[in-house]
């Protein structure tokens, strides 16, 4: 457990309510408050504990870590309701709230270093519920999930016409707006078939293989999403391969010998980065890591503990000239950019770097809630601040709204979503030394499928 946290639940909230009267307008972050000792509950709602920026003990802070990156992501949604309360252009009129809810129950001991990529189950089924009939002061969320728990709470929002950004969601799943028409995100999502196949088609590669994670929902759609794009522009898929686990030793044996006789040399990996990482490290021990093949993936093979202790130093050896295939990452060069980033320091009182806030998806997040104020900005114009507070205009929510409102975002400028909900942004595919931090080559694909 890191120190910082017990100074955190000692200091008071920074957002702080305006000297004029306004209307209330409260947002809804969803999270994994389980992570966090110290702090109260009724239900799911968190209703004791705070989280001030400011109150770093520089000699122990680490941005590493689950129970960071709650903290992280936390921070930056209060920095971009911080940014919307002191510009009276955006809301006029209202000041904006935040409620807390935990996907996950309560802290218990030792549930940090157990902690699982799934939530989910019952503390997450009360919580979306909750949320839709419990807290009617809740107009929108924001969440930290993955996509296997949010499947059913994403769902159960649009049923109640709750608006929903996720900065962490990455399944193709949400792109179906029949089921999720309420959804929309700035984390990267539908596309990665189409992405990989520009990639092969770049490294003149026709035959791959291919080993998912399928007991997850974000890898298994991965997978799906990937074959269905290299079956269309027929690249043959030699085998494919799902995974519970890779760290299983007789099914690690099992893959590494069919990878062997189907003579594999492109191999795509489709889930989370523990699993990813564990693969990685499972095939390097049995001899398949060296110039004969070549792995990809949706994650870099690096997980949040420590990749030295779990696995030794031979790991970093391993994972040299990964290839990650994603959506690039914000433009930190841009003006805007550093702005924000400015925000972030000013209200934390500690210097983030570039890096820090795109590893911790600060500026996803920090999009996601500006994005929804905008959205909501463009109703004012018919509707009053009052309706837009009690839920009577939330049937004019769904992700169309949000889909283009002129804001000028972190991670896109201007920031606009596709008719999936999905933020603009192009491929990119990037490779790795030992360090992931340092890419050693880059290129970007449009979504018309030219390598720029």
């Amino acid at each position: 457990m890191t120190k910082w946290w017990f100074a955190i639940l000692l200091i008071g909230p920074v957002i702080t309510a305006p000297l004029t009267a306004s209307v209330n307008l409260t947002i809804g972050i969803i999270n994994w408050y389980c992570l966090l000792p110290g702090l109260s509950f009724n239900g799911s709602h968190v209703t004791a504990g705070n989280f001030s920026g400011g109150i770093y003990d520089y000699s122990v802070f680490d941005l590493s870590g689950y129970d960071a990156l709650v903290y992280l992501v936390d921070l930056a949604v209060q920095t971009a309701v911080e940014h919307i309360n002191n510009d009276p252009s955006i809301l006029p009129g209202a000041f904006v709230n935040l409620k807390r809810f935990s996907d996950c129950g309560e802290w218990k001991p030792g549930i940090l270093d157990a902690w699982p990529f799934y939530t989910g189950g019952y503390a997450s089924s009360i919580m979306a519920k909750e949320i839709s009939e419990d807290h009617r002061d809740v107009i929108g969320v924001v969440s930290l999930e993955f996509s296997g728990v949010a499947r059913g709470n994403a769902q159960v929002l649009s049923n109640n016409q709750i608006p929903y950004c996720s900065g962490a969601i990455s399944s193709p799943r949400f792109s179906n707006k029949n089921k999720y028409p309420y959804f929309w995100r700035t984390a990267s999502g539908i596309g990665s078939g189409e992405s990989f196949f520009q990639v092969l088609k770049y490294m003149k590669v026709n035959r791959v293989a291919i080993i998912y994670q399928k007991s997850n929902d974000l890898g298994y759609y991965n997978f799906l999403e990937i074959q269905e794009s290299l079956h269309k522009h027929k690249i043959s898929i030699l085998c494919t391969f799902g995974m519970e686990s890779a760290a299983d030793p007789l099914m690690l044996d099992y893959t590494v010998e069919t990878l062997k006789r189907s003579s594999a040399r492109y191999i795509i990996l489709c889930g989370y980065n523990e699993f990813a990482a564990d693969f990685i490290f499972g095939v390097g021990k049995r001899g398949l890591i060296d110039e004969n093949h070549v792995y990809m993936g949706t994650n870099y093979p690096i997980p949040f503990q420590d990749a030295n202790s779990l696995y030794g130093p031979e790991f970093f050896d391993y994972i040299r000239g990964f290839i990650k295939v994603d959506t690039a990452s914000a433009n930190t060069h841009t003006s805007i950019f550093q702005e924000r980033r400015n925000e972030f320091i000013k209200f934390t009182g500690y210097n983030f770097t570039n890096t820090d806030i795109i590893f911790n998806s600060m500026d996803v997040f920090y999009d996601c809630i500006m994005t929804m104020a905008f959205g909501w900005k463009s109703l004012l114009s018919s509707s009053s601040i009052q309706d837009l507070s009690k839920r009577k205009l939330n049937h004019l929510m769904n992700h169309t709204l949000f889909g283009n409102t002129g804001y000028r975002g972190m991670i896109a400028d201007p920031l606009v979503l596709t008719d999936q909900g999905e933020t603009l942004k192009y491929a990119i595919a990037s490779g790795s030394t030992s360090n992931q931090k340092e890419l050693i080559a880059s290129f970007c694909t449009a979504s018309g499928g030219h390598v720029r």
